[in-house]
Protein backbone atom coordinates (compact mmCIF):
# COMPACT_ATOMS: atom_id res chain seq x y z
CA UNK A 1 0.00 0.00 0.00
CA UNK A 2 1.17 3.92 -0.87
CA UNK A 3 3.19 4.58 2.64
CA UNK A 4 4.21 2.00 3.77
CA UNK A 5 4.58 -0.51 0.87
CA UNK A 6 6.97 -3.54 1.86
CA UNK A 7 6.94 -4.97 -1.96
CA UNK A 8 10.60 -3.84 -2.63
CA UNK A 9 13.25 -5.99 -0.51
CA UNK A 10 16.44 -4.60 -0.03
CA UNK A 11 19.60 -6.74 -1.22
CA UNK A 12 19.09 -10.26 1.21
CA UNK A 13 22.69 -10.96 3.00
CA UNK A 14 21.87 -14.62 3.80
CA UNK A 15 21.31 -15.95 -0.05
CA UNK A 16 22.77 -19.24 0.79
CA UNK A 17 20.12 -22.33 1.88
CA UNK A 18 21.67 -23.05 4.39
CA UNK A 19 22.10 -19.48 6.06
CA UNK A 20 20.82 -20.17 10.18
CA UNK A 21 18.83 -17.63 10.20
CA UNK A 22 16.74 -19.51 7.31
CA UNK A 23 15.84 -22.55 9.77
CA UNK A 24 14.81 -20.74 12.63
CA UNK A 25 11.05 -21.43 13.22
CA UNK A 26 8.50 -18.24 12.67
CA UNK A 27 8.12 -18.14 16.42
CA UNK A 28 11.50 -17.98 17.11
CA UNK A 29 12.17 -15.08 14.24
CA UNK A 30 9.40 -13.18 16.18
CA UNK A 31 10.48 -13.03 19.67
CA UNK A 32 13.93 -11.82 17.84
CA UNK A 33 11.80 -9.31 15.87
CA UNK A 34 10.46 -8.27 19.28
CA UNK A 35 13.78 -7.13 20.08
CA UNK A 36 14.72 -4.85 17.89
CA UNK A 37 10.54 -2.96 17.56
CA UNK A 38 10.92 1.12 17.86
CA UNK A 39 8.03 1.79 19.78
CA UNK A 40 8.42 5.64 19.28
CA UNK A 41 9.20 5.78 15.51
CA UNK A 42 6.08 6.88 13.43
CA UNK A 43 4.19 4.01 11.89
CA UNK A 44 4.96 5.09 8.61
CA UNK A 45 8.73 4.75 8.56
CA UNK A 46 10.00 2.62 6.48
CA UNK A 47 13.51 2.55 7.60
CA UNK A 48 12.37 1.25 10.93
CA UNK A 49 11.31 -1.89 12.47
CA UNK A 50 8.43 -3.57 11.43
CA UNK A 51 8.43 -2.18 8.38
CA UNK A 52 11.54 -2.42 7.94
CA UNK A 53 11.81 -6.22 9.00
CA UNK A 54 9.76 -6.88 5.42
CA UNK A 55 11.67 -5.08 3.52
CA UNK A 56 14.75 -7.47 4.16
CA UNK A 57 13.06 -10.90 2.28
CA UNK A 58 9.81 -12.70 1.03
CA UNK A 59 10.01 -15.01 4.58
CA UNK A 60 10.37 -11.86 6.59
CA UNK A 61 7.58 -9.79 5.06
CA UNK A 62 5.64 -12.96 5.72
CA UNK A 63 6.16 -13.61 9.12
CA UNK A 64 6.73 -10.29 10.40
CA UNK A 65 2.96 -9.38 8.47
CA UNK A 66 1.54 -12.59 10.25
CA UNK A 67 2.88 -11.76 13.92
CA UNK A 68 0.16 -9.83 16.01
CA UNK A 69 2.68 -8.70 18.51
CA UNK A 70 4.92 -6.49 16.43
CA UNK A 71 2.49 -4.17 15.64
CA UNK A 72 0.69 -3.71 18.71
CA UNK A 73 2.87 -0.18 19.48
CA UNK A 74 2.61 2.43 17.21
CA UNK A 75 3.08 6.48 17.44
CA UNK A 76 0.70 8.83 14.76
CA UNK A 77 2.83 12.61 15.14
CA UNK A 78 1.95 15.19 13.12
CA UNK A 79 2.67 19.10 14.13
CA UNK A 80 2.41 22.33 11.64
CA UNK A 81 5.44 22.56 10.66
CA UNK A 82 5.85 18.95 9.41
CA UNK A 83 4.56 17.85 5.87
CA UNK A 84 1.45 15.80 7.25
CA UNK A 85 -0.35 13.27 5.09
CA UNK A 86 -3.65 12.39 6.72
CA UNK A 87 -4.87 9.74 3.84
CA UNK A 88 -1.55 8.04 4.48
CA UNK A 89 -1.68 8.20 8.41
CA UNK A 90 -5.42 6.95 7.97
CA UNK A 91 -4.51 4.05 5.76
CA UNK A 92 -1.32 3.04 7.91
CA UNK A 93 -3.08 3.01 10.96
CA UNK A 94 -6.18 0.74 9.45
CA UNK A 95 -3.09 -1.62 8.30
CA UNK A 96 -1.69 -1.61 12.05
CA UNK A 97 -4.85 -1.85 13.19
CA UNK A 98 -5.27 -5.14 11.27
CA UNK A 99 -2.39 -6.72 11.15
CA UNK A 100 -2.27 -6.25 15.55
CA UNK A 101 -5.27 -8.90 15.29
CA UNK A 102 -6.78 -8.78 19.15
CA UNK A 103 -3.98 -8.33 21.15
CA UNK A 104 -3.73 -5.11 23.52
CA UNK A 105 -2.50 -1.59 21.54
CA UNK A 106 0.28 0.83 23.11
CA UNK A 107 -0.88 4.09 21.11
CA UNK A 108 0.91 7.45 21.38
CA UNK A 109 -0.90 10.27 18.94
CA UNK A 110 0.19 13.82 18.58
CA UNK A 111 -1.38 16.52 16.37
CA UNK A 112 -0.89 19.75 17.37
CA UNK A 113 -3.38 22.50 16.22
CA UNK A 114 -3.66 22.17 12.43
CA UNK A 115 -5.38 23.69 9.66
CA UNK A 116 -7.73 20.76 8.40
CA UNK A 117 -8.50 19.45 11.83
CA UNK A 118 -11.34 17.91 10.53
CA UNK A 119 -9.00 15.16 8.52
CA UNK A 120 -8.37 13.76 11.90
CA UNK A 121 -11.30 12.07 12.61
CA UNK A 122 -11.54 9.48 10.81
CA UNK A 123 -8.03 8.48 12.55
CA UNK A 124 -9.97 9.04 15.79
CA UNK A 125 -12.52 6.90 15.11
CA UNK A 126 -10.14 4.01 13.88
CA UNK A 127 -8.50 4.44 17.02
CA UNK A 128 -11.81 4.70 19.04
CA UNK A 129 -13.23 1.45 17.37
CA UNK A 130 -10.68 -0.40 18.72
CA UNK A 131 -10.45 0.91 22.24
CA UNK A 132 -11.73 -2.25 24.32
CA UNK A 133 -7.86 -3.52 22.85
CA UNK A 134 -6.31 0.09 24.52
CA UNK A 135 -3.57 -0.86 26.87
CA UNK A 136 -1.47 2.35 27.14
CA UNK A 137 -2.52 5.75 25.10
CA UNK A 138 -0.49 9.20 25.12
CA UNK A 139 -2.76 11.64 23.39
CA UNK A 140 -2.12 15.08 22.59
CA UNK A 141 -4.80 16.65 20.16
CA UNK A 142 -7.22 19.77 19.87
CA UNK A 143 -9.77 19.88 22.35
CA UNK A 144 -12.27 20.15 20.06
CA UNK A 145 -12.29 15.85 19.72
CA UNK A 146 -12.59 15.60 22.92
CA UNK A 147 -15.90 14.21 23.44
CA UNK A 148 -14.58 11.80 20.44
CA UNK A 149 -11.19 10.34 22.62
CA UNK A 150 -13.49 10.32 25.75
CA UNK A 151 -16.38 8.53 24.89
CA UNK A 152 -15.21 4.87 25.46
CA UNK A 153 -15.09 5.93 28.92
CA UNK A 154 -18.89 7.02 28.59
CA UNK A 155 -19.96 3.23 26.68
CA UNK A 156 -17.47 0.96 28.77
CA UNK A 157 -15.02 -0.30 26.01
CA UNK A 158 -12.16 -0.16 28.12
CA UNK A 159 -11.59 -3.52 29.80
CA UNK A 160 -7.86 -3.69 29.02
CA UNK A 161 -6.69 -0.57 29.73
CA UNK A 162 -3.60 0.41 32.05
CA UNK A 163 -2.41 3.87 31.32
CA UNK A 164 -4.22 6.83 29.48
CA UNK A 165 -2.70 10.38 28.98
CA UNK A 166 -4.23 13.23 27.60
CA UNK A 167 -3.59 16.46 26.70
CA UNK A 168 -6.68 18.75 24.69
CA UNK A 169 -4.75 21.91 23.59
CA UNK A 170 -7.13 24.88 22.84
CA UNK A 171 -10.04 26.46 23.56
CA UNK A 172 -13.35 23.97 24.75
CA UNK A 173 -15.89 24.98 22.59
CA UNK A 174 -18.71 22.90 24.80
CA UNK A 175 -20.51 24.93 27.72
CA UNK A 176 -19.31 23.51 31.26
CA UNK A 177 -22.63 22.23 31.84
CA UNK A 178 -22.26 19.70 28.99
CA UNK A 179 -19.14 17.96 30.01
CA UNK A 180 -19.54 14.57 30.93
CA UNK A 181 -18.51 12.80 34.03
CA UNK A 182 -15.21 10.75 33.46
CA UNK A 183 -16.34 7.41 34.33
CA UNK A 184 -13.15 5.51 35.15
CA UNK A 185 -15.31 2.86 36.31
CA UNK A 186 -15.62 1.41 32.59
CA UNK A 187 -11.66 0.63 32.83
CA UNK A 188 -10.95 -1.64 35.83
CA UNK A 189 -7.75 -2.15 35.16
CA UNK A 190 -6.47 1.39 35.31
CA UNK A 191 -3.50 2.04 36.87
CA UNK A 192 -2.38 5.46 35.32
CA UNK A 193 -4.66 8.53 34.61
CA UNK A 194 -3.31 11.54 33.81
CA UNK A 195 -5.68 14.28 31.48
CA UNK A 196 -5.45 17.96 30.79
CA UNK A 197 -8.29 19.80 29.54
CA UNK A 198 -10.00 23.38 29.70
CA UNK A 199 -13.43 22.80 31.00
CA UNK A 200 -13.56 21.05 34.50
CA UNK A 201 -15.55 17.72 35.11
CA UNK A 202 -16.79 15.35 38.00
CA UNK A 203 -15.19 11.72 37.87
CA UNK A 204 -16.97 8.37 38.60
CA UNK A 205 -16.19 5.50 40.13
CA UNK A 206 -19.11 3.80 40.01
CA UNK A 207 -19.69 3.41 43.65
CA UNK A 208 -16.49 1.02 43.81
CA UNK A 209 -13.14 0.87 44.96
CA UNK A 210 -10.36 1.01 41.92
CA UNK A 211 -6.60 0.18 41.62
CA UNK A 212 -5.45 3.07 40.10
CA UNK A 213 -2.41 4.76 41.29
CA UNK A 214 -1.30 7.65 39.56
CA UNK A 215 -4.53 10.09 39.23
CA UNK A 216 -3.90 13.28 37.81
CA UNK A 217 -6.83 16.15 36.42
CA UNK A 218 -5.88 19.79 35.75
CA UNK A 219 -7.57 22.40 33.81
CA UNK A 220 -7.55 26.60 34.07
CA UNK A 221 -8.36 27.26 37.79
CA UNK A 222 -9.81 30.99 36.35
CA UNK A 223 -11.87 29.75 33.65
CA UNK A 224 -15.30 30.02 35.05
CA UNK A 225 -16.27 26.60 34.48
CA UNK A 226 -17.32 24.02 36.59
CA UNK A 227 -15.15 21.56 37.87
CA UNK A 228 -14.46 19.05 40.51
CA UNK A 229 -15.84 19.84 44.72
CA UNK A 230 -14.16 18.36 47.50
CA UNK A 231 -16.94 15.37 46.99
CA UNK A 232 -15.24 14.59 44.47
CA UNK A 233 -11.79 15.09 46.03
CA UNK A 234 -13.20 12.55 49.25
CA UNK A 235 -14.70 10.26 46.30
CA UNK A 236 -11.49 9.97 45.04
CA UNK A 237 -9.51 9.57 48.64
CA UNK A 238 -11.99 6.50 50.02
CA UNK A 239 -12.06 4.93 46.35
CA UNK A 240 -8.49 4.54 45.44
CA UNK A 241 -6.58 2.97 48.41
CA UNK A 242 -3.36 2.81 45.93
CA UNK A 243 -3.12 5.69 45.05
CA UNK A 244 0.47 6.89 44.81
CA UNK A 245 0.54 10.50 42.91
CA UNK A 246 -2.24 12.50 43.18
CA UNK A 247 -2.79 15.95 41.55
CA UNK A 248 -5.94 17.68 42.03
CA UNK A 249 -7.52 21.12 41.35
CA UNK A 250 -10.87 22.47 42.95
CA UNK A 251 -12.86 24.62 41.75
CA UNK A 252 -16.54 23.94 42.60
CA UNK A 253 -18.33 25.03 46.02
CA UNK A 254 -19.14 21.77 47.61
CA UNK A 255 -20.15 21.20 51.28
CA UNK A 256 -19.51 17.72 53.11
CA UNK A 257 -22.07 16.69 55.75
CA UNK A 258 -20.12 15.46 58.76
CA UNK A 259 -21.66 11.62 58.56
CA UNK A 260 -19.94 10.82 55.13
CA UNK A 261 -16.39 11.71 56.22
CA UNK A 262 -14.97 8.78 57.59
CA UNK A 263 -13.34 8.97 60.81
CA UNK A 264 -9.85 7.75 58.81
CA UNK A 265 -8.14 7.83 55.44
CA UNK A 266 -5.41 5.13 54.46
CA UNK A 267 -3.68 5.84 51.85
CA UNK A 268 -0.64 4.56 52.48
CA UNK A 269 1.07 4.22 48.97
CA UNK A 270 0.53 7.85 48.01
CA UNK A 271 4.07 9.44 47.64
CA UNK A 272 3.15 12.88 45.73
CA UNK A 273 0.22 14.88 45.96
CA UNK A 274 -0.73 18.09 44.11
CA UNK A 275 -3.61 20.31 45.34
CA UNK A 276 -4.86 23.83 44.27
CA UNK A 277 -7.99 25.42 45.63
CA UNK A 278 -10.58 27.81 43.88
CA UNK A 279 -10.89 31.22 46.17
CA UNK A 280 -13.30 30.48 48.53
CA UNK A 281 -12.69 26.65 48.69
CA UNK A 282 -11.60 24.87 51.72
CA UNK A 283 -11.38 21.12 52.22
CA UNK A 284 -9.26 21.74 55.20
CA UNK A 285 -11.81 19.25 57.29
CA UNK A 286 -9.95 16.16 55.14
CA UNK A 287 -6.91 16.55 56.44
CA UNK A 288 -7.86 16.19 59.75
CA UNK A 289 -8.88 12.30 58.43
CA UNK A 290 -5.58 11.46 55.99
CA UNK A 291 -2.95 8.77 57.23
CA UNK A 292 -0.50 9.15 54.82
CA UNK A 293 2.82 7.20 56.00
CA UNK A 294 4.30 7.43 52.75
CA UNK A 295 4.48 10.57 51.12
CA UNK A 296 7.28 12.09 49.97
CA UNK A 297 6.13 15.37 48.10
CA UNK A 298 2.94 17.98 49.26
CA UNK A 299 2.38 21.08 47.88
CA UNK A 300 -0.58 23.01 48.44
CA UNK A 301 -1.87 25.98 46.32
CA UNK A 302 -4.88 28.36 47.77
CA UNK A 303 -6.65 31.13 46.64
CA UNK A 304 -8.34 32.31 49.56
CA UNK A 305 -8.05 36.13 51.15
CA UNK A 306 -5.61 36.11 54.08
CA UNK A 307 -8.44 38.16 56.03
CA UNK A 308 -10.91 35.56 55.98
CA UNK A 309 -8.43 33.18 58.15
CA UNK A 310 -6.06 33.81 61.19
CA UNK A 311 -4.51 30.19 60.69
CA UNK A 312 -5.31 27.38 58.89
CA UNK A 313 -4.10 24.88 61.39
CA UNK A 314 -5.34 21.01 59.25
CA UNK A 315 -1.79 20.14 57.62
CA UNK A 316 -1.17 19.63 61.15
CA UNK A 317 -2.97 16.66 62.47
CA UNK A 318 -2.35 15.15 59.22
CA UNK A 319 1.82 15.16 59.69
CA UNK A 320 1.40 14.35 63.35
CA UNK A 321 -0.85 11.03 62.65
CA UNK A 322 1.47 10.17 59.29
CA UNK A 323 4.95 10.98 60.02
CA UNK A 324 5.37 10.76 56.23
CA UNK A 325 9.19 10.87 54.80
CA UNK A 326 8.41 13.84 53.61
CA UNK A 327 11.19 15.40 51.27
CA UNK A 328 9.31 18.75 49.60
CA UNK A 329 6.98 20.72 51.19
CA UNK A 330 5.30 24.07 49.13
CA UNK A 331 2.71 26.01 50.44
CA UNK A 332 1.49 28.54 48.57
CA UNK A 333 -0.84 31.06 49.74
CA UNK A 334 -1.76 29.01 52.70
CA UNK A 335 -2.80 31.78 55.85
CA UNK A 336 -0.68 28.96 58.32
CA UNK A 337 0.92 31.20 60.89
CA UNK A 338 4.13 30.53 62.63
CA UNK A 339 3.76 28.65 64.93
CA UNK A 340 1.67 26.37 63.68
CA UNK A 341 4.19 25.73 60.68
CA UNK A 342 6.88 25.24 63.10
CA UNK A 343 4.99 22.08 64.60
CA UNK A 344 4.41 20.67 61.42
CA UNK A 345 8.27 20.99 60.41
CA UNK A 346 9.12 19.18 64.02
CA UNK A 347 7.46 16.34 62.51
CA UNK A 348 8.90 15.78 59.74
CA UNK A 349 12.67 15.89 59.73
CA UNK A 350 13.49 14.07 56.60
CA UNK A 351 12.95 17.26 54.87
CA UNK A 352 15.23 18.68 51.75
CA UNK A 353 13.23 21.67 50.36
CA UNK A 354 10.63 23.90 51.84
CA UNK A 355 8.73 26.23 49.66
CA UNK A 356 6.61 29.16 51.14
CA UNK A 357 4.78 31.94 49.83
CA UNK A 358 2.25 33.88 51.04
CA UNK A 359 3.19 33.17 54.10
CA UNK A 360 3.81 35.66 56.23
CA UNK A 361 6.73 35.05 57.97
CA UNK A 362 9.79 36.36 60.35
CA UNK A 363 13.01 35.51 62.04
CA UNK A 364 10.66 32.98 64.01
CA UNK A 365 10.84 30.80 61.43
CA UNK A 366 14.40 31.15 60.66
CA UNK A 367 15.79 31.02 64.41
CA UNK A 368 13.72 27.67 64.52
CA UNK A 369 15.57 26.33 61.60
CA UNK A 370 18.58 27.28 62.64
CA UNK A 371 20.30 24.60 64.66
CA UNK A 372 22.85 23.91 67.31
CA UNK A 373 25.27 21.12 67.30
CA UNK A 374 25.65 21.07 70.82
CA UNK A 375 21.47 21.03 71.50
CA UNK A 376 19.64 17.73 69.31
CA UNK A 377 16.28 19.38 70.36
CA UNK A 378 17.40 21.99 68.21
CA UNK A 379 18.07 19.66 64.70
CA UNK A 380 15.15 20.38 62.79
CA UNK A 381 14.72 19.14 59.61
CA UNK A 382 18.81 18.57 59.31
CA UNK A 383 18.43 17.47 55.77
CA UNK A 384 17.28 20.61 54.33
CA UNK A 385 19.27 21.72 51.34
CA UNK A 386 16.64 24.12 49.72
CA UNK A 387 14.43 27.15 50.75
CA UNK A 388 12.19 29.36 49.05
CA UNK A 389 10.33 32.24 50.26
CA UNK A 390 7.76 34.29 48.21
CA UNK A 391 6.10 37.34 49.49
CA UNK A 392 5.34 38.67 52.57
CA UNK A 393 8.45 37.53 54.69
CA UNK A 394 10.29 39.91 56.44
CA UNK A 395 14.24 38.94 57.74
CA UNK A 396 16.87 40.42 59.72
CA UNK A 397 20.35 39.66 58.00
CA UNK A 398 21.46 38.38 60.78
CA UNK A 399 19.04 36.04 61.71
CA UNK A 400 19.47 34.93 57.74
CA UNK A 401 23.24 34.69 58.72
CA UNK A 402 22.93 32.31 61.46
CA UNK A 403 20.75 30.01 59.92
CA UNK A 404 22.73 29.65 56.72
CA UNK A 405 25.69 29.77 58.90
CA UNK A 406 24.31 26.82 61.62
CA UNK A 407 23.52 24.64 58.74
CA UNK A 408 27.39 24.62 57.15
CA UNK A 409 29.33 21.08 57.95
CA UNK A 410 31.68 22.81 59.61
CA UNK A 411 29.01 23.51 62.65
CA UNK A 412 27.25 20.29 62.87
CA UNK A 413 28.03 17.04 63.97
CA UNK A 414 25.66 15.26 61.89
CA UNK A 415 27.49 12.21 59.46
CA UNK A 416 27.00 12.95 55.79
CA UNK A 417 25.80 16.40 56.32
CA UNK A 418 25.01 18.42 53.21
CA UNK A 419 25.32 22.22 52.63
CA UNK A 420 22.74 24.26 52.41
CA UNK A 421 22.29 24.54 48.29
CA UNK A 422 19.61 27.10 47.54
CA UNK A 423 17.88 30.15 49.58
CA UNK A 424 15.19 31.81 47.30
CA UNK A 425 14.24 35.08 49.59
CA UNK A 426 14.27 37.88 46.73
CA UNK A 427 10.98 39.25 47.56
CA UNK A 428 11.28 39.42 50.97
CA UNK A 429 11.95 42.21 53.11
CA UNK A 430 15.23 42.24 54.13
CA UNK A 431 18.14 44.23 54.00
CA UNK A 432 21.02 42.01 52.49
CA UNK A 433 24.40 42.55 50.76
CA UNK A 434 25.76 38.88 50.82
CA UNK A 435 29.93 40.26 49.88
CA UNK A 436 29.56 42.30 53.43
CA UNK A 437 29.45 38.95 55.57
CA UNK A 438 33.22 36.76 54.84
CA UNK A 439 30.96 33.54 56.02
CA UNK A 440 28.42 33.56 53.83
CA UNK A 441 31.04 34.76 51.05
CA UNK A 442 32.62 31.66 51.44
CA UNK A 443 29.48 29.33 51.51
CA UNK A 444 29.16 31.07 48.44
CA UNK A 445 32.43 30.54 46.80
CA UNK A 446 31.40 26.53 48.09
CA UNK A 447 28.37 26.29 45.94
CA UNK A 448 25.52 28.06 47.45
CA UNK A 449 22.87 29.73 45.19
CA UNK A 450 21.59 32.95 47.33
CA UNK A 451 18.35 35.25 45.92
CA UNK A 452 18.48 37.99 48.06
CA UNK A 453 15.82 41.17 47.96
CA UNK A 454 18.99 43.11 46.25
CA UNK A 455 19.95 40.13 43.51
CA UNK A 456 18.20 41.21 40.36
CA UNK A 457 16.32 38.33 38.88
CA UNK A 458 18.37 37.32 36.57
CA UNK A 459 21.91 37.03 38.96
CA UNK A 460 22.39 34.28 40.91
CA UNK A 461 25.08 34.52 43.66
CA UNK A 462 27.25 31.59 43.58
Amino acid sequence: MDGISEDKPVVNRFSKPSATIHTLAPELLTEIFLHCVDTNGHLRHLSRPPLLLGRVCSRWRIVSADSPVLWTRFAIIGHRWSRIDWKKDLEATKVWMSRSGSCPLTICLVYSQLWGEQLLMPILESLVSQSWRWENVYISIPSEFESVILAPFWTGRLHQLQSFDCCLDGIQVANSEDVRPLALSSAPQLQSFRHVREVGGHIDFGGRIHTVKILEIRYPMDSGTAGMSPGDLLTCLTHCPLLEELTFLITEFGSIHPQELPPIIELCHLRHFYLALSAGIDPGYLFGVLFVPALEKLTLLMKVDNNHYTDWPHLRPMLARSRPPLRSLALYRVPVIEKTLCECLSYIPSLTFLGLGGTECTDIILNFLTTDKNDTSRRICPCLDEIEFRHASRFSSSAMISMILSRHPSNTNIENRQPLKLIDCRESQMEWNASSNSCIAECIEAGLVFHSPDTDMTTIWR
